[in-house]
């Protein structure tokens, strides 16, 4: 079975596919959740999708070095080897197909990442099929940051993953109303994760629904893999 094969057999896939999932290109794609939740696992099962398809992904950081990313995608890699038939070899050719770029602040990033990524297609002629941009933190002035994405996403074409790190509430819940109302104007596109029965569930919101749709897939913690119900 060839890793196009084992592909379409993943969660990711189903995902993708999913009326309320996918990553739609040209668009930006949201991923809220607090710290420890899981949103560098969900985003790394994507960006190894396409790389297993062939498919060139620029993977921005904040706050994670270049080595600990490459080895979250090869310890997600090898769960799936050991949960699907795909071939362990092949790590070699797929590794070839992420680029990533680390950085301490976010700050940094912002001011930096437009030209990386203008060098990165130009220069070098990498035309990336993903953008996953993971680790900031939504605070103040999050619509100007996510402005920002929207148009990066418009402007390549192609989906830009983007994760962000929100907190609780005083009374304990998961504080998403303002980070969903900022949101909301720049995308359709947007998933909240959080434990819920010892796995990391994901749940849809959109502009038109009033409560969140929750969808067939997990995280297992144990694997990182996205998993369906």
């Amino acid at each position: 079975m060839n890793n196009v094969e084992v592909n379409e057999n993943r969660a990711v896939e189903a995902f993708l596919k999913h009326e309320n999932g996918g990553l739609p290109s040209s668009k930006l794609t949201l991923v809220f959740a607090r710290s420890g939740v899981g949103k560098s696992s969900f985003a790394v099962n994507f960006g190894l999708d396409y790389a297993m398809r062939g498919k060139r992904v620029l993977h921005f950081s904040v706050g994670m070095t270049s080595e600990r990313v490459h080895e979250y995608y090869h310890e997600v890699f090898n769960d799936l080897v050991k949960t699907s038939k795909v071939d362990e070899s092949a790590w070699a050719q797929i590794e070839r197909k992420f680029t990533v770029i680390t950085y301490i602040e976010s700050d940094n990033l912002l001011q930096q990442m437009e030209k990386e990524i203008q060098t990165l297609t130009e220069d070098a002629n990498m035309n990336p099929c993903l953008i996953i941009v993971d680790g900031i933190n939504f605070h103040e002035k999050s619509d100007e940051k996510l402005k920002m994405f929207e148009t990066i996403a418009e402007h390549q074409d192609i989906p830009v993953l983007m994760t962000l790190r929100i907190h609780r509430d005083d009374e304990g819940a998961l504080d998403v109303g303002n980070p969903l109302q900022v949101a909301k104007d720049f995308t359709n596109s947007i998933f909240i994760l959080d434990y819920e029965n010892k796995n990391i569930v994901v749940r849809s919101y959109t502009k038109d629904a009033d409560q969140p749709i929750e969808l067939p897939f997990y995280i297992e913690p144990h694997t990182m893999l996205l998993n369906k119900k």
